[in-house]
Protein backbone atom coordinates (compact mmCIF):
# COMPACT_ATOMS: atom_id res chain seq x y z
CA UNK A 1 0.00 0.00 0.00
CA UNK A 2 2.96 2.25 0.56
CA UNK A 3 3.96 1.92 -3.10
CA UNK A 4 0.38 2.64 -4.22
CA UNK A 5 0.34 5.74 -2.03
CA UNK A 6 3.70 6.88 -3.42
CA UNK A 7 2.26 6.48 -6.94
CA UNK A 8 -0.59 8.82 -6.06
CA UNK A 9 -3.30 6.25 -5.50
CA UNK A 10 -6.00 6.80 -2.91
CA UNK A 11 -5.96 4.33 -0.03
CA UNK A 12 -9.53 3.56 1.01
CA UNK A 13 -10.77 2.43 4.42
CA UNK A 14 -13.96 0.62 3.45
CA UNK A 15 -16.73 0.00 6.00
CA UNK A 16 -20.41 -0.97 5.85
CA UNK A 17 -21.22 2.75 6.02
CA UNK A 18 -19.21 3.83 2.96
CA UNK A 19 -18.70 0.77 0.76
CA UNK A 20 -21.52 1.62 -1.68
CA UNK A 21 -19.77 4.92 -2.51
CA UNK A 22 -16.23 3.49 -2.66
CA UNK A 23 -16.66 0.20 -4.55
CA UNK A 24 -17.57 1.89 -7.89
CA UNK A 25 -14.28 3.83 -7.72
CA UNK A 26 -12.12 0.69 -7.42
CA UNK A 27 -10.59 -0.89 -10.51
CA UNK A 28 -9.85 -4.36 -9.13
CA UNK A 29 -10.36 -7.95 -10.25
CA UNK A 30 -13.79 -9.47 -9.78
CA UNK A 31 -12.24 -11.87 -7.25
CA UNK A 32 -10.99 -9.03 -5.04
CA UNK A 33 -14.23 -7.08 -5.41
CA UNK A 34 -16.17 -10.17 -4.34
CA UNK A 35 -13.77 -10.70 -1.43
CA UNK A 36 -14.31 -7.09 -0.30
CA UNK A 37 -18.11 -7.40 -0.56
CA UNK A 38 -18.05 -10.65 1.43
CA UNK A 39 -15.86 -9.10 4.12
CA UNK A 40 -18.10 -6.04 4.48
CA UNK A 41 -21.20 -8.27 4.62
CA UNK A 42 -19.55 -10.21 7.46
CA UNK A 43 -19.01 -7.00 9.47
CA UNK A 44 -15.34 -6.57 8.65
CA UNK A 45 -13.49 -3.50 7.37
CA UNK A 46 -11.17 -3.40 4.38
CA UNK A 47 -8.21 -1.19 3.52
CA UNK A 48 -7.32 -1.23 -0.19
CA UNK A 49 -5.87 0.99 -2.88
CA UNK A 50 -7.82 1.92 -6.00
CA UNK A 51 -6.06 -0.17 -8.68
CA UNK A 52 -3.19 -2.58 -9.31
CA UNK A 53 0.42 -1.49 -8.98
CA UNK A 54 3.57 -2.81 -10.68
CA UNK A 55 6.73 -3.46 -8.69
CA UNK A 56 9.80 -5.22 -10.16
CA UNK A 57 7.83 -7.19 -12.74
CA UNK A 58 4.94 -8.06 -10.39
CA UNK A 59 1.53 -6.50 -10.95
CA UNK A 60 -1.17 -6.77 -8.35
CA UNK A 61 -2.80 -5.42 -5.24
CA UNK A 62 -2.33 -5.69 -1.52
CA UNK A 63 -5.30 -5.27 0.79
CA UNK A 64 -6.20 -5.81 4.43
CA UNK A 65 -9.39 -7.25 5.91
CA UNK A 66 -9.87 -6.45 9.62
CA UNK A 67 -12.34 -7.49 12.30
CA UNK A 68 -12.98 -4.09 13.97
CA UNK A 69 -13.96 -5.53 17.35
CA UNK A 70 -10.78 -7.57 17.83
CA UNK A 71 -8.23 -6.04 15.48
CA UNK A 72 -7.56 -9.46 13.95
CA UNK A 73 -7.00 -9.34 10.24
CA UNK A 74 -5.80 -10.87 7.03
CA UNK A 75 -3.19 -9.28 4.81
CA UNK A 76 -3.88 -10.41 1.26
CA UNK A 77 -2.13 -10.15 -2.10
CA UNK A 78 -3.80 -10.49 -5.49
CA UNK A 79 -2.13 -10.66 -8.88
CA UNK A 80 0.38 -13.43 -9.32
CA UNK A 81 1.10 -14.50 -5.79
CA UNK A 82 -0.84 -17.63 -6.64
CA UNK A 83 1.28 -18.54 -9.67
CA UNK A 84 3.04 -21.34 -7.79
CA UNK A 85 -0.28 -22.85 -6.75
CA UNK A 86 -1.68 -22.55 -10.27
CA UNK A 87 1.43 -24.25 -11.68
CA UNK A 88 1.23 -27.06 -9.08
CA UNK A 89 -2.46 -27.71 -9.72
CA UNK A 90 -1.86 -27.71 -13.47
CA UNK A 91 1.08 -30.11 -13.12
CA UNK A 92 -0.96 -32.47 -10.94
CA UNK A 93 -3.94 -32.48 -13.30
CA UNK A 94 -1.70 -32.85 -16.37
CA UNK A 95 0.05 -35.79 -14.77
CA UNK A 96 -3.28 -37.42 -13.85
CA UNK A 97 -4.61 -36.93 -17.35
CA UNK A 98 -1.51 -38.51 -18.87
CA UNK A 99 -1.63 -41.35 -16.33
CA UNK A 100 -5.16 -42.21 -17.45
CA UNK A 101 -4.90 -41.64 -21.20
CA UNK A 102 -1.38 -42.75 -22.17
CA UNK A 103 -1.48 -46.36 -20.90
CA UNK A 104 -4.48 -47.02 -23.15
CA UNK A 105 -2.58 -46.25 -26.36
CA UNK A 106 -1.00 -49.71 -26.88
CA UNK A 107 -4.00 -51.66 -25.49
CA UNK A 108 -6.16 -53.81 -27.75
CA UNK A 109 -9.67 -52.67 -28.66
CA UNK A 110 -11.30 -55.39 -26.53
CA UNK A 111 -9.44 -54.34 -23.39
CA UNK A 112 -10.09 -50.67 -24.11
CA UNK A 113 -13.84 -51.33 -24.41
CA UNK A 114 -13.80 -53.16 -21.08
CA UNK A 115 -12.25 -50.16 -19.28
CA UNK A 116 -14.02 -47.41 -21.25
CA UNK A 117 -16.58 -46.51 -18.52
CA UNK A 118 -13.84 -46.10 -15.93
CA UNK A 119 -11.65 -44.09 -18.25
CA UNK A 120 -14.53 -41.83 -19.26
CA UNK A 121 -15.45 -41.27 -15.61
CA UNK A 122 -11.85 -40.38 -14.74
CA UNK A 123 -11.55 -38.02 -17.71
CA UNK A 124 -14.88 -36.38 -16.80
CA UNK A 125 -13.74 -35.93 -13.18
CA UNK A 126 -10.46 -34.34 -14.29
CA UNK A 127 -12.35 -32.11 -16.75
CA UNK A 128 -14.60 -30.89 -13.93
CA UNK A 129 -11.54 -30.18 -11.76
CA UNK A 130 -9.90 -28.34 -14.65
CA UNK A 131 -13.01 -26.21 -15.16
CA UNK A 132 -13.47 -25.43 -11.46
CA UNK A 133 -9.87 -24.35 -11.01
CA UNK A 134 -9.86 -22.39 -14.29
CA UNK A 135 -12.99 -20.56 -13.14
CA UNK A 136 -11.23 -19.42 -9.95
CA UNK A 137 -8.30 -17.95 -11.88
CA UNK A 138 -10.13 -16.63 -14.95
CA UNK A 139 -9.46 -12.99 -14.03
CA UNK A 140 -5.75 -13.52 -13.39
CA UNK A 141 -3.80 -13.82 -16.65
CA UNK A 142 -0.56 -14.67 -14.85
CA UNK A 143 -2.17 -17.51 -12.87
CA UNK A 144 -3.82 -18.84 -16.05
CA UNK A 145 -0.45 -18.90 -17.81
CA UNK A 146 1.16 -20.71 -14.88
CA UNK A 147 -1.71 -23.21 -14.76
CA UNK A 148 -1.41 -24.03 -18.48
CA UNK A 149 2.35 -24.28 -18.15
CA UNK A 150 1.92 -26.68 -15.22
CA UNK A 151 -0.62 -28.73 -17.17
CA UNK A 152 1.82 -29.23 -20.04
CA UNK A 153 4.70 -29.81 -17.65
CA UNK A 154 2.80 -32.48 -15.69
CA UNK A 155 1.69 -34.21 -18.88
CA UNK A 156 5.25 -34.16 -20.27
CA UNK A 157 6.81 -35.49 -17.06
CA UNK A 158 4.25 -38.30 -16.86
CA UNK A 159 4.89 -39.10 -20.53
CA UNK A 160 8.59 -39.37 -19.73
CA UNK A 161 8.05 -41.43 -16.56
CA UNK A 162 5.62 -43.70 -18.38
CA UNK A 163 8.49 -44.91 -20.53
CA UNK A 164 10.58 -46.31 -17.68
CA UNK A 165 11.54 -49.72 -18.98
CA UNK A 166 14.97 -51.09 -19.70
CA UNK A 167 15.20 -50.61 -23.45
CA UNK A 168 17.25 -47.99 -25.22
CA UNK A 169 14.13 -46.76 -27.05
CA UNK A 170 12.31 -46.27 -23.74
CA UNK A 171 15.30 -44.44 -22.29
CA UNK A 172 15.34 -42.07 -25.26
CA UNK A 173 11.57 -41.48 -24.93
CA UNK A 174 11.96 -40.83 -21.20
CA UNK A 175 14.75 -38.31 -21.76
CA UNK A 176 12.82 -36.65 -24.59
CA UNK A 177 9.54 -36.41 -22.63
CA UNK A 178 11.23 -35.09 -19.52
CA UNK A 179 13.43 -32.75 -21.55
CA UNK A 180 10.44 -31.32 -23.39
CA UNK A 181 8.67 -30.71 -20.07
CA UNK A 182 11.66 -29.02 -18.44
CA UNK A 183 12.58 -27.12 -21.60
CA UNK A 184 9.06 -25.82 -22.06
CA UNK A 185 8.96 -24.79 -18.44
CA UNK A 186 12.26 -22.97 -18.60
CA UNK A 187 11.62 -21.11 -21.85
CA UNK A 188 8.04 -20.14 -21.02
CA UNK A 189 8.79 -18.71 -17.62
CA UNK A 190 8.18 -21.37 -14.99
CA UNK A 191 10.66 -19.48 -12.82
CA UNK A 192 8.22 -16.55 -12.65
CA UNK A 193 5.37 -18.86 -11.62
CA UNK A 194 7.36 -20.33 -8.76
CA UNK A 195 8.55 -17.04 -7.24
Amino acid sequence: MQVASQKGQIIYHITKDNYSQILPQLKLSSHVMSDIRDAISAGREVTAHERNISVKGWTGLGYVILVPTTGAGAYLIDGGANGGLAFAVGAALGSLLALIVLPMAPVSVGVAVLFTPYILFAIAAITVLLYLFWDTIKDNEFARSCFLLGLGFGFGIRLGLGQLTLTMRSLIQFVAGTGVAFGAGWFTGVDKCLK
